[in-house]
């Protein structure tokens, strides 16, 4: 089994074409500006303070640990991609013409020895249905869930001043998610979550599920006796997806309640919602780089992601490795078990987001041994556990490595 990999971005930090490097069933990384060639390395020679955020984290989508003559890469996002987003009056235009002029990029590079190609959410589709036709396995990495466009439509909705309203509806992108899923020999999920999502779509076939949790860099380890007692840490954009004004409220329940607490969130965020009254008990530290969240994770009593869709959330898996018990929903796709390795909150609500909260700071016991049992459970997702679980999967529809 030989697979290309298809990926805008640098999701999972490239960890995917990593590990079926590292499995011997890699044919090739096919992906867009990074900052290890082209465009992103020419940036490596000016000073960060004179780059704009874009640059900057351009530079930071580092390539490791794979042969040069397996990455093959395009600049042409890079260059076309600002007009393809003036000339696009929604995001699922701006993201389908953004994936035409990368499949149109990547298919002169043809498809080597390949049985497979591994596409994130079906990145690069006029690629994927050449591969198709030529007898190619497709795996399509499902990293989100698939109804998230409902879920966060519905939010929007309910909070109509926290973030703008997509009103461009959402008929074609479920027309298109659709035809993708119809396409797929593998669906690749990160929890049960997603699973439960595509559902929704008619083409859906559950022989195609695998259910494969995530891992993580094993870079990270506990540093022991820093931890800021009532300091609770999130980590994400500060937005309705991921739950901000629930934490938000629940914030304002704990200060009021119990004095001493500290809100601290680490993610990108908006004027609009920085400056929210509902917002005055949470401290914005703005996007960090990795060292310095990981950082903030060490000195925090509690990580709390309160969301109300994802795949499956990698900062938990991080937090778990530091000893930090985890507050979440079932939306976040974690592996955490409620009441071992932190509590399981439902969506939407903030009361019992505060009282989890309330419970696990206060009972220094009941913190104790969920750290001890977040970092046992972190070592079951490494990236090397999930790299074994991947190729397993892969197999289930593929060749042999």
């Amino acid at each position: 089994m030989k697979v290309i990999v298809v990926q805008r971005g640098a999701r999972h930090r490239y960890a995917v074409p990593r590990l079926l490097y590292q499995a011997g069933c890699l044919e090739a990384l096919y992906t867009d500006s990074n900052g290890s060639y082209g465009i992103g390395k020419l940036l490596g020679s000016f000073p960060l303070q004179y780059l704009p955020d874009s640059a900057r984290r351009l530079r930071q989508r580092q390539i490791a640990d794979l042969p040069r003559e397996m990455v093959r890469y395009t600049d042409t996002l890079s260059i076309l991609g600002p007009i393809a987003r003036r000339l696009s009056n929604s995001r699922f235009d701006f993201d389908s013409r953004h994936d035409r002029i990368f499949s149109r990029a990547i298919r002169r590079w043809g498809f080597g020895q390949a049985s497979m190609v591994y596409s994130m959410f079906g990145e690069g589709w006029s690629f994927i249905e050449e591969a198709k036709k030529r007898g190619l396995k497709i795996a399509l990495d499902m990293f989100v869930n698939p109804i998230t466009h409902r879920i966060l439509d519905q939010e929007r909705k309910a909070f109509p001043d926290w973030e703008a309203q997509d009103e461009s509806g959402y008929e074609a992108l479920e027309e298109d998610l659709n035809r993708r899923i119809s396409v797929a020999d593998l669906l690749l999920c990160p929890a049960d979550a997603v699973a439960d999502g595509l559902k929704y779509y008619s083409s859906f076939s559950e022989e195609k599920v695998r259910v494969v949790p995530y891992g993580f860099a094993g870079d990270i380890e506990p540093q022991g006796p820093r931890v800021a007692e009532r300091r609770i840490l999130f980590g994400g954009a500060a937005s309705l997806r991921k739950g901000i004004h629930y934490l938000a409220r629940a914030a304002e329940i704990l200060s009021t309640q119990h004095p001493g607490y500290e809100f601290r969130v680490a993610g990108p965020v908006t004027e609009t919602v920085r400056n929210k009254p509902e917002c005055r008990s949470l401290t914005f530290l703005g996007s960090r780089a990795r060292a310095d969240f990981l950082a903030e994770l060490d000195a925090a009593d509690l990580f709390v992601l309160p969301t109300l869709a994802e795949g499956s959330a990698t900062v938990i898996y991080e937090a778990l490795a530091c000893g930090v018990p985890v507050v979440t929903t079932r939306s976040a796709g974690s592996v955490v078990t409620d009441g071992v390795e932190g509590l399981i909150v439902p969506e939407r609500d903030a009361s019992a987001l505060a009282d989890a909260i309330a419970k696990i700071t206060s009972q220094r016991d009941i913190r104790g041994r969920m750290s001890a049992s977040a970092i046992q459970t972190a070592k079951q997702f490494s990236e090397a556990k999930w790299g074994e679980r991947l190729v397993e999967a892969l197999q289930s529809v593929g060749e042999p490595v």
